[in-house]
């Protein structure tokens, strides 16, 4: 085969790899994870160009300047345009770039391109390991698909041990009668390893191979009493619903209690995207909760700026803004640590029937969201890591004023820009509610408890303008959450402290009714997903507890959430979401999980790395020990000494990355191929095979030894830090035990 030839096949079985890596999620049935539609272009379409692009021949410097432009350029510009200037987007293109650059170095640059070549397999290993260890199969779906993950393990080791061998052939076999009893062996133990590897995988992967890798918060517990059957109320209605805990004829209940009524799943209604879809009379369920504490804001976006007609508007090139709409394979992480104080690490996990993700402020990391269509309408969850706020009341009394350099930073939530008449309404209102003496905390408390006159009533208006607002405060008085919280945040501005809106949902153990907890019961009945919980730290989130609040900063512990409407008149009657008819999903054939294996895959996995890492480090140590052994021997002027430093010799060879000596062929032969060892084999045959020496001459030839040896070592030393790291780590010298 020619080298064109090679080199060809070498990129053809390379490319292969890696779209059978990328391309599990569409094709194993255990994976439930899917790409967007910026993870589409960039694995599919990006990646691959930019191989094809690196592996191509220019023979004109124009076309070869025009290739590095695409190759460096396209990812840039894709990723910026489909993200703007952002994490995710730097992320996107340095991943397209080092495809193209890791691929020119391979076929184009014969001494880097060996190391790459050699590594660069563990990359699409580590990407298939990644994509795996975020798949989401039950052990019952796991169980069903064991044919499928054997075969598609067999097919990916297959793939991963001919690119191995096309690699070899490429790179480091030279032809000729010496090498081939060499090659033999090689090739030999390869297909051993491979056959002993694929063996392993069809006779001891155990059905649940591919498992939801999610940590659940094991809490233990139980349900204060014992779950009510929903049908066990009423008798169910034309359309296939069953109602709840009151007669047909009563919409309110005299008790002034929610009626509980349940829709089969495969009828329920597509709520919007922001969960909206309930009618005044009902409220559907959104999403279920499991948190460590109550309240938990749930947001979704961040208004910051503030248009003097329109009111607040957000950010879209924020990242805050941008975390809600991303559903890559890759878990996202924040860039520092929070430093904030009176914040507490908090893991919450959501079971939704919306592909929004929704996290509580400060977001630390979360991991992929899950696709399960088994639970419709509870398809989508996720779990999120985030700082939460918890500070007491005497901890905001604390709080001192920001100084002017924080002033500075937070310059775009202190803006204002208010006409003069609608800036007087709002100095007028605020005038009443705080004086200038008042410190930062007693301005926050001021502003809250001016709405302690105020009407809050259900719903989630869409008006946010500025023109609302000022009729809010100067004649209705009476408004939902939308209004509270964005004549709060204009208000706090006005008091020198800077404000932003949040929208979101709100899940609290307040706005749990009767209604809510028994439905909650029924929907843990029918969730496996659930019964991992405590119940008592589940929430059920519905369309009414669509919310929105502001956020305050406070000097020295960051972005605090507030509730806007703590203050106000409570809601009363069809007025208070919380009086609405709760109405859940019915999944009367939701499947239930099989026995687990005996065999749990991750000890499998562990074992077999701790033996493999354990082996390579005792062969190491193993090899310095020998050379220490060899130096040592080699020390007196013996025929054991000259033995002991030509082995050495040979080692440290053999771990520069050099041919090894054949076992038949001699020191000067050996000495043929490498010329600076010329010199010292000649001494050493002299040693070796002289018989008789004069009074102290064999001492100075064995001086004379080990000084050309030096001198060898020295010369056929290759420099580079790919070189040294291979002579630390290189084992190809124990041949020479």
């Amino acid at each position: 085969m020619t080298k064109t030839a090679s080199m060809r096949l070498l990129f053809l079985s390379r490319l292969c790899v890696y779209i059978l890596a990328v391309s599990a999620p569409l094709y194993h049935p255990a994976v439930r994870v899917s790409y967007d539609r910026p993870g589409i272009l960039l694995w599919f379409v990006i990646v691959p160009l930019g191989f094809v692009l690196a592996y191509l021949r220019m023979k004109s410097l124009t076309w070869s300047q025009l290739r590095f432009a695409l190759g460096m350029g396209l990812p840039l510009l894709v990723g910026f345009g489909l993200r703007g200037f952002s994490q995710a987007s730097l992320q996107f293109a340095a991943i397209g770039i080092a495809a193209f650059v890791l691929t020119f170095i391979v076929f184009h640059s014969r001494a880097r391109g060996r190391s790459v070549a050699v590594l660069e397999p563990f990359l699409p290993a580590l990407l298939y390991h990644r994509l795996m260890s975020f798949s989401r199969a039950s052990e019952e779906l796991a169980a069903s698909s064991i044919g499928v993950t054997r075969l598609v393990m067999v097919i990916l080791i297959t793939g991963f041990l001919a690119h191995g061998l096309i690699i070899y052939l490429c790179f480091f076999y030279q032809p000729g009668s010496t090498y081939r009893s060499r090659v033999r062996k090689e090739v030999a133990v390869l297909l051993l390893v491979g056959v002993l590897v694929l063996g392993t995988i069809v006779t001891a992967i155990p059905p649940d191979f591919v498992e939801n890798p999610v940590v659940r918060n094991l809490l233990g517990g139980e349900a204060d009493q014992d779950p009510e059957r929903i049908d066990a109320y009423g008798d169910g209605l034309e359309n296939g619903a069953l109602r709840g805990d009151r007669a047909a004829n009563d919409t309110n209940g005299s008790d002034g209690e929610s009626a509980l009524r349940g829709i089969p799943s495969d009828r329920w209604p597509q709520p919007g995207r922001d969960g909206e879809g309930g009618t005044p009379q009902n409220q559907h369920a959104v999403m279920i909760v499991a948190a460590e504490a109550s309240p938990s804001y749930l947001a979704d976006r961040y208004y910051s700026r503030l248009d003097p007609q329109a009111g607040f508007a957000r950010y879209l090139q924020k990242e805050l803004n941008e975390l809600s709409r991303m559903r890559t394979l890759e878990t996202w992480r924040g860039d520092s640590p929070s430093v904030d104080r009176g914040r507490r690490r908090e893991s919450i996990e959501v079971l939704s029937t919306l592909p929004e993700r929704y996290l509580a402020y400060k977001p630390q990391s979360f991991e992929p969201t899950t696709l399960d269509r088994r639970y419709h309408p509870f398809s989508y969850s996720y779990r999120a890591v985030s700082a939460v706020g918890r500070l007491t009341r005497g901890m905001r009394a604390r709080v001192e004023e920001p100084d002017e350099a924080l002033r500075a930073e937070l310059a775009e939530y202190l803006e204002v820009p208010l006409s003069d008449a609608d800036r007087e309404v709002f100095a007028e209102h605020l005038s009443r509610a705080v004086t200038s003496d008042d410190s930062y905390h007693e301005r926050i408390e001021g502003i809250l408890r001016s709405f302690e006159t105020f009407q809050y009533h259900a719903g989630y208006s869409n008006n946010v303008s500025v023109r609302h607002m000022v009729n809010f405060l100067s004649n209705t008085q009476e408004g939902d959450c939308v209004e509270f919280s964005h004549s709060t945040a204009i208000l706090a501005r006005m008091a020198g402290i800077p404000s932003r809106v949040v929208t979101g949902y709100l899940a609290a153990a307040e706005l749990q009714t009767p209604s809510h907890r028994r439905g909650l019961q029924l929907l843990i009945e029918d969730l496996p997903p659930l019964q991992e919980f405590d119940p008592n730290s589940l929430y059920l989130v519905t369309t009414a507890h669509r919310h929105a609040w502001v956020q305050l900063y406070l000097p020295e512990h960051g972005w605090v959430d507030f509730e806007t409407t703590s203050y106000s008149i409570p809601p009363v009657g069809l007025g208070d979401p919380n009086q609405r008819d709760v109405i859940i999903p019915l999944l009367r054939d939701a499947s239930r999980t099989v026995p687990g294996p005996v065999i749990q895959p991750q000890v499998v996995l562990r074992f077999l790395a701790a033996v493999i890492v354990l082996g390579l480090v005792g062969l190491l140590v193993y090899r310095y020990l020998l050379e220490l052994y060899l130096l040592l021997q080699a020390r007196g002027s013996s025929d054991r000494a000259a033995r002991a430093l030509f082995r050495l010799v040979l080692l440290r060879y053999a771990s520069d990355g050099y041919t090894g000596k054949a076992r038949s062929a001699t020191a000067l032969e050996y000495a043929a191929e490498h010329p600076e060892l010329a010199p010292f084999a000649e001494i050493y045959t002299e040693l070796r095979y002289r018989t008789s020496f004069q009074e102290g001459e064999r001492e100075r030839r064995m001086t004379q030894l080990r000084n050309e040896a030096t001198k060898a070592l020295a010369h056929a030393r290759r420099p580079g830090p790919t070189a040294a790291i291979r002579r630390l780590v290189s084992l190809r010298g124990l041949a020479y035990q």
